[in-house]
């Protein structure tokens, strides 16, 4: 929970995680410092979790962990799908 606040007010204020310097998010820019090589990296994670956990999910029929997991999955690879073709998720500007 702390590292989603922190994260998120680092979005916010517009610097690219070194707040985090010992998060997974974090380590991740620092390897791949391009914006489309982060996205296409989460996406593919995420849609291999999904696959994996999905057919768990369809062979044992439990909801809980694997298709849980599955659905969480399924919404990070739709959201990483979207700010590849939005062109990213960039913080929004304040107004004076």
């Amino acid at each position: 929970m702390l590292l989603g606040v922190l994260s998120l007010r680092a979005w916010k204020s517009g610097t690219k995680g070194a707040s985090l310097p010992f998060t997974a998010a974090s380590a991740g820019a620092c390897l791949a410092p391009r914006r489309a090589t982060q996205l296409t990296g989460g996406a593919g994670v995420a849609l291999m979790l999904t696959g994996v956990m999905g057919k768990k999910y369809l062979a044992t029929g439990a909801l809980f962990p694997p298709g849980v997991i599955a659905g969480l999955s399924l919404a990070m690879s739709l959201f990483y799908l979207y700010n590849m073709v939005a062109g990213g998720n960039a913080p929004g500007k304040k107004s004076a």
